[in-house]
């Protein structure tokens, strides 16, 4: 049995080597996008400063009717004194914030240009979209080897 396990496993590679090589890339490159956005953020929760200010604007910019950009404008203060202004990138809707609302914000003290409005719902659809690129290729791998094995024993 182990036998016909390692010719099909051999059988497999040969055949479908350029799509393991690109579920591979794929792989790797979406869990280094993933490391380094995380690392960035986490950094800024855990060693940088946290503060609460306010909305003070919102603009809104249509490019088409399938994009529209919602920017928030913020001032706070630094520990060091430091007054900043954010803008901030929003796609898509805008109905979770309004001019007044308060909003967290991560910042390095070392480098204030260096910061984000935290937004705790974002962040969840962050988490699914990343396990969504690293589950991707294990998922399309086991479609294609189920097919595969299939298809052999003449099924489809």
């Amino acid at each position: 049995m182990p036998n016909v396990v390692l010719l099909y496993v051999k059988r497999f590679v040969k055949t479908y080597r350029w799509l393991l090589i690109f579920l591979i890339f794929w792989t790797l490159l979406s869990l280094f996008f993933l490391y380094k956005y995380n690392q960035q953020t986490t950094n800024l929760i855990k060693r940088g400063e946290k503060i609460k200010t306010v909305i003070a604007d919102i603009q809104t910019q249509v490019r088409n009717e399938n994009e529209v950009y919602h920017y928030l404008f913020t001032e706070f203060t630094t520990t060091n004194g430091e007054k900043l202004k954010l803008k901030s990138n929003i796609k898509g809707e805008k109905k979770t914030y309004k001019i007044g609302d308060s909003v967290t914000i991560y910042y390095s003290p070392e480098k204030p240009s260096l910061n984000f409005i935290y937004n705790e719902s974002e962040f969840k659809g962050l988490k699914w979209i990343n396990t969504f690129f690293i589950l991707f290729p294990v998922l399309f791998l086991l479609i294609t080897v189920v097919s595969d094995l299939l298809k052999r024993k003449g099924t489809i």
